[in-house]
Parts: C-alpha cells; sequence; structure tokens
C-alpha cells in the first residue's frame, strides 16, 4: 500500500494552502502522466519527467488559487478520509475476485497494461506482433506511471489502478452532493450508495429471484450492453469504458467549483479554453464515445446562458457586466495560455496512435433497427427514471400541468410499448418545471449552482433519448446496431442520471420543508434494496484462496487450480528475457494467449476476433492463424526453427491448451528445440 504515502503527503499540502483536496488530487492523477509524455518526447528521463510533472501542477494550483477556491479544512479532512477508506476498502475487494477466468476482457486488459508499462511512450500491441496499439492508452499510462513511481510488477498495478479509479468515481460522486447539494455526511453516503453499489432494476430482480446467470443483469436491452459500475467492478476488467467512469463527476465537480459565470473576464476566457479542449483532447485518448455526451453537457449549458441572457436584462448585469472592463494581460493569465497549449499538445501527441476511421458513420435509426420497449428501459434505468418522474411531478406548481404530465405519463406507458414516448414527456414537464422556476425565482439567474444541475438533468433526458433516434454504426450487424452507442452513452448516463434525481431532491426537500426521519426513511429503504445485487455479484465472483496475499495479487492463483503448473512455468518467465511467445489462439472470453500475457511477453497472435476488430487485418491475421495451426501439427522440427528465426519469435509454449486444441494431429517433434521450462503440463521451448 505504498502508494497511499505520497497520496496523504498530497493531501496534507492542498490542506495546507486551503486548496480543495479531492479536485486538485483527481487534477494531479490525470494530469501527471499527460505532462510526463510531453517532457519525454523534449528528452527528459522517465523519472525527472514525473517528477517536473507534479511540480509544475502544484504551481499551477498555487496560480488558480487566485480564483478563491479556498474550502473550510474539516470537510476536507473528511473527504480525505473517506478517500483513504473506500481506496482500502476497493483494493482488498479486487484481491478478492477470482484473478483470472475465461468470461470478460481481464486478460485483454491485463496484457495491454503490461505492454503499455514496458513502452508508455510509444505503446506497443500485446497480441500482434510488430503493431502499434491501436487502442485508447491514457489510463493505461497512468498505470505505467504508478508502476514506475511505486516500482510495482504489472499484477499489482493491476488492482491498484481498478481500485482508483473506482475510488475516485465514489468520492467525487460524494463531494458533488454534499458540498453542492447540501446534504449531510450520512445522507451523502446513502446517496452515494445508489450510483456505487446501487445496481440497475435487473439487478435488484436478479438478487431476489435468486438467478444464477452472471451476464443477466447487464443485457437487458436486445442488441446491447447496459453495464453499471456495481456490475463493471465486480468484473474485475479494466477496459477503457470503466476507467473512463469517472471524468463526468470528475467535469461536473470542477464546472461547481470553479463557478465560471462569476469569474473575471480574463479567468472566463481561461475557464472556457480548459473545459472545452482538454476534455475533448482527454475523451479523445480515454474514451472517444464519450465525447458525444461531453459535448452535449457543454453546448447545453452555452445554450442555458444564451437563453438567460435573451430571456432576463438582469442577467447581463449580474454575469456579462465585467467583460466591458479592461483585459488586463498577467503573468498568471499568459502562464496558464502556456500550459493548456502544452496539455493540448500533449494529449494530440498521445492519441496518435488511435485509429476511428473504422465504424463511426453517423447514421439514424431506420424501420430496420429496433428501438428500446419501455420494459427494457425500466431493466436498466428504472430507479433513476422512478425517482426522476416522481420527484419532477412534485416539484411542478401549477396543478393543472402536474395533473397533465401524470395522466400523458400513464397514456405513453400503457398504450406505447416504446421507451422513447414517457422519455420525451419526461423531457418536456422537465423544460416547463425550468420555465416556471425561471419565472417565478427572480434570483435563479444568480444561482450558478442551480444552472449547473438543471444543465446536468437536461444532457441525462437527452442522452436517454439519444439511442432511440441516432446510432453509431459499429459493424455488430443491423440486430446489434446500437451496440456500442447504448453501451457507452448509458455507462456514463449512469451517473449523471443519478445527480440529477439527487438535485430534484434536494429541491423536493426545500419545497415541503421534510423532516429528517421522513428523509431517512425513504432513503435507506431504497439504498438497501438497490444494493443487495453487488453482495451476490460479489459471491458470484469470490474465490476461496488458500495463498499469501503478494501471491493473490499476482493472478496466477485461479489459472494454477485449472492448469497445472501454470504458476510456476509463468513466474519462471518473468525472470527471464522478454520477447515474442507463439502458443494457442481462440476467439475470445478463454486462456488462450494465457502464458505470454501474464508473464509479460508479446503474442505472436492473441484472441483472433480482438485483433480482428481492432485492426481490420482479416486476411493477415488469418494467415498467422494458419501458421500457428501449422506449426504444431505439420512443420518438422527443423522448419519450426527457420520459422520461428524469421518471425523473431523467443518462446514456444507445449501446454494444456495446445495438447487439448490439437489433440491427435500436434506434432510433438520438438528435439532440435532447447526446452528450458518444464513443470506439469507445460513446456517452454526457444531456439537459443
Amino acid at each position: 500500500m505504498l502508494v497511499l504515502f505520497p497520496i496523504v503527503a498530497l493531501m496534507s499540502i492542498f490542506l495546507f494552502f486551503s486548496l480543495p483536496v479531492i479536485e486538485t488530487l483527481c487534477v494531479t492523477y490525470i494530469l501527471m502522466p499527460i505532462l510526463f509524455f510531453i517532457l519525454c518526447k523534449i528528452g527528459l528521463s522517465f523519472g525527472m519527467s514525473y517528477f517536473t510533472s507534479l511540480l509544475l501542477i502544484i504551481l499551477s494550483f498555487c496560480i488558480f488559487k487566485k480564483l478563491k477556491l479556498t474550502q473550510p479544512k474539516a470537510n476536507e479532512i473528511i473527504n480525505s478520509v473517506f478517500f483513504i477508506f473506500l481506496f482500502i476498502t476497493l483494493y482488498i475487494l479486487n484481491l478478492s475476485w477470482a484473478d483470472f477466468v475465461p468470461m470478460g476482457e481481464r486478460l485483454r486488459d491485463y496484457s495491454i497494461l503490461a505492454s503499455v508499462i514496458k513502452s508508455p511512450i510509444n505503446v506497443l500491441e500485446p497480441w500482434y506482433q510488430g503493431i502499434t496499439l491501436n487502442y485508447y492508452a491514457f489510463w493505461y499510462r497512468v498505470g505505467a506511471m504508478i508502476s514506475y513511481l511505486f516500482n510495482y510488477e504489472v499484477w499489482n498495478t493491476y488492482h491498484i489502478l481498478s481500485a482508483l479509479n473506482m475510488t475516485f468515481y465514489v468520492i467525487l460522486i460524494f463531494v458533488i452532493i454534499n458540498k453542492y447539494l447540501k446534504f449531510s455526511v450520512f445522507k451523502s453516503i446513502l446517496l452515494t450508495a445508489f450510483v456505487f453499489p446501487g445496481s440497475n432494476f435487473s439487478g435488484i430482480k436478479f438478487f431476489f429471484s435468486n438467478d444464477t446467470n452472471w451476464w443477466g443483469p447487464s443485457r437487458v436491452i436486445k442488441g446491447a450492453i447496459t453495464e453499471f459500475p456495481t456490475w463493471s467492478f465486480v468484473l474485475g476488467d479494466i477496459h477503457p469504458h470503466f476507467l473512463n467512469l469517472l471524468f463526468f463527476p470528475f467535469v461536473i465537480l470542477m464546472l461547481l467549483t470553479f463557478e465560471p459565470l462569476k469569474q473575471k473576464i480574463q479567468n472566463k476566457i481561461l475557464l472556457f479554453l480548459i473545459f472545452l479542449l482538454i476534455p475533448s483532447l482527454i475523451l479523445f485518448n480515454s474514451n472517444i464515445w464519450d465525447l458525444p455526451p461531453y459535448m452535449l453537457i457543454i453546448a447545453s449549458f452555452i445554450a442555458f446562458i444564451l437563453l438567460l441572457k435573451f430571456m432576463f436584462n438582469k442577467f447581463k448585469k449580474v454575469y456579462i457586466k465585467d467583460a466591458k472592463r479592461s483585459f488586463k494581460v498577467s503573468p498568471y493569465f499568459i502562464f496558464s495560455i502556456i500550459g493548456i497549449i502544452v496539455v493540448a499538445i500533449s494529449l494530440y501527441l498521445s492519441s496518435r496512435n488511435i485509429n476511428t476511421s473504422v465504424g463511426t458513420k453517423l447514421m439514424f435509426v431506420s424501420g430496420e433497427v429496433k428501438r428500446t420497449l419501455f420494459n427494457e428501459f425500466v431493466d436498466a434505468f428504472g430507479l433513476q427514471l422512478f425517482f426522476v418522474f416522481t420527484l419532477t411531478f412534485l416539484l411542478i406548481k401549477n396543478n393543472k400541468a402536474k395533473s397533465l404530465f401524470g395522466i400523458l405519463m400513464l397514456f405513453s406507458i400503457c398504450f406505447f410499448k416504446l421507451a422513447v414516448f414517457p422519455l420525451l414527456v419526461l423531457l418536456v414537464f422537465n423544460l416547463y418545471r425550468v420555465y416556471e422556476d425561471i419565472i417565478k425565482d427572480d434570483d435563479y439567474v444568480k444561482n450558478n449552482i442551480k444552472i449547473v444541475f438543471e444543465v446536468i438533468g437536461f444532457s441525462s433526458l437527452v442522452l436517454w433519448l439519444v439511442p432511440e433516434f441516432v446510432y453509431l454504426q459499429d459493424g455488430y450487424g443491423i440486430d446489434n446496431a446500437r451496440m456500442n452507442t447504448i453501451f457507452k452513452i448509458y455507462s456514463a448516463n449512469w451517473a449523471i442520471s443519478y445527480l440529477f434525481a439527487f438535485y430534484l431532491l434536494s429541491n423536493v426537500i426545500s419545497k415541503y420543508q421534510l423532516k429528517n426521519y421522513k428523509i431517512l426513511a425513504y432513503i435507506i429503504p431504497c439504498v438497501i434494496i438497490s444494493s443487495l445485487c453487488f453482495f451476490k455479484l460479489k459471491e458470484f465472483r469470490k474465490f476461496e484462496y488458500e495463498s499469501t496475499l503478494k501471491e493473490r495479487s499476482e493472478g496466477l492463483t485461479k489459472v494454477n487450480a485449472q492448469f497445472n503448473g501454470a504458476k510456476d512455468t509463468i513466474s519462471k518467465l518473468r525472470g527471464l528475457k522478454k520477447g515474442v511467445m507463439l502458443e494457442s489462439t481462440k476467439g475470445a472470453y478463454n486462456y488462450a494467449s494465457h502464458v505470454a500475457t501474464l508473464s509479460g511477453n508479446t503474442s505472436y497472435l492473441g484472441w483472433i476476433n480482438h485483433v480482428q476488430l481492432l485492426y481490420k487485418n482479416y486476411q493477415d491475421v488469418q494467415k498467422r492463424k494458419q501458421e500457428i495451426d501449422d506449426f504444431y501439427t505439420k512443420l518438422s522440427c527443423n522448419d519450426r526453427r527457420t520459422f520461428l528465426r524469421e518471425k523473431d519469435i523467443l518462446y514456444v509454449v507445449l501446454g494444456p491448451l495446445e495438447r487439448e486444441e490439437y489433440g491427435n494431429t500436434l506434432n510433438n517433434d520438438f528435439y532440435c528445440l532447447k526446452n528450458i521450462i518444464q513443470y506439469g503440463r507445460y513446456n517452454i521451448f526457444t531456439l537459443e
């Protein structure tokens, strides 16, 4: 747990300077690998690049302290303690999952992390020899930073990266609820539990029906994936969509922290550049599928401001009056602009390995593509939908409008099977609710916090509707045409929709002056019910280890239980020279390529369908697959030597998967190769 010491040290520094601890810590976490990249590009060593990056970030905080972000230290200490508690808890939970099982993509994620740790600047594909990684490497570069700074091996870095990202996700949501929605610490923890470890409505049914289908809660819409944080975390993958969950709570918290409308004109320009440029480039590096939701939030924010400006002259007096002041170019402004440019260049250069030319054609949903059924949508977002509908109903002031809202919602649910109709009704009446507030509340335009949360709500409702009208063609076929559109947008909208619901809840409490016991009487049972799925999923993934903590973190216990000799073979390979490895390769979601991956070597060819999906080199992939088949079944030993030399392959695996795949057709003629490792059913051969 060495990683906690610098985290505590940074927290202490931020507390000393009265900076918001969680916000500044998250900025440091995100920015360090970005600045590191550009510093390495200009010739600094890895160690000096990380150290210099940290100093530059701390210097930037000292400058931005002029934006008056001072926070009460007592609250910040609570946030810091909660962060540490969360990280320790989530890290221990990570170590309780069965390390590698033939489900999910943990083996794939592990291979990418290992590859980026070895080469964080020029990232290489670990499952396709000689190819540059065509993938989102941003969060894996964060893993490389952790590995380098603390001298952690990849298996320990894997658990820490998973726990840290989920810790930030949870704590950022907690801070938003506690600091800006003004809920108490206890209530904020309860509400945060709706987001994580709470499940979707399907997960609740999954628990009470005693279902045993692991995939059920995350496959509720036909032709799509509907993962939620609990399910994704327990699965144990560190895929980009999972690692990127913290992004939207982070950006929302930044908008609330800086309150850009209340800043001076110089700061407005700076913040506009930061919020428009930097997050967009981060998303391009970390998960480009989150770009549309982010741009929708920014567009909604700008549209809301323009609407208020044109509707009310007082808005101009409150927020725009500083535009007439003289514009002073200070050294701090220049420093900040230079910083933005450096970060932008770094992110642009680091994203050049990502190929977005395949499968990004924007298409409108046609009659051939099924829209989401209402019952499917309820299974995915039933809790949020219920909260938003009920709270919106309670907040509408006009009784006739309130009755009409209820009747239309009931009519659309009863007489239409599709989710699009009740969602449209919900959107329209939330716009009406906002209109009522603007008309009747003279202080509305002064409340930047309220504006941000209304934008969050509008964006959330629109994001629910997006897959019903437009999707990105991603090559999964007509029955699964909305696969990634729903998957990625729903994942991003999980936290956004809950934050909107909590904002509405805070307004209902204020409007009806609800007593504390009444609030808790509603919240506590709902939190308990929504989180039950977590404990059932946790039991599914739990593995009874009889090994030490170190052995558990290495990720070899489960695979060794499955294949005798795996642990000793892989452990021995970890200490040998790294190179390209030849072993059995199949489709996906199996143990194929496990020896190369877990020992830190490059596979000549990994999971076939994954490699084909990323690179579209169908002929070459099939050619390599045929070469592997021929190597194990047809080639003589001398021909094998020639092949290994030509392809620059260092190791050959003859293990349980190869024996199983090729059976009686396997040619055991390996006499001319050197057998350097032999444990259980594993033999490792090399030319040397």
